[in-house]
């Protein structure tokens, strides 16, 4: 599936507007992160599948918030790399 194809799905099927996007988008991070914590800090297995099963929801409601702000993922994601690169020009290191 292309973005374009994502993204139209997303449109068409996601009527809960606004305020919901955002919570859902809040209440996928969380559980994406608890699977990181629970891999990282207490030893449990946690397969990709799962990790791929909680990433694909946070996108869909990051997709539904970006459309709701008419807003392109590649946009974003310029104007993200290009901070990033300003900010943090040797890149993110460890500590």
């Amino acid at each position: 599936m292309t973005n374009t194809e994502y993204r139209r799905f997303v449109r068409e099927f996601n009527q809960a507007g606004f305020q919901a996007t955002c919570l859902g988008l809040a209440g996928e991070t969380g559980e994406l992160l608890e699977l990181i914590k629970k891999r990282e800090y207490h030893g449990k297995n946690i397969s990709k599948e799962r990790i791929k099963d909680e990433s694909g929801d946070l996108l869909f409601y990051l997709i539904g918030l970006l459309i709701e702000e008419d807003l392109s993922l590649e946009e974003v994601m310029s104007f993200n790399a290009d901070k990033l690169r300003t900010r943090y020009p040797q890149g993110f290191r460890k500590g």
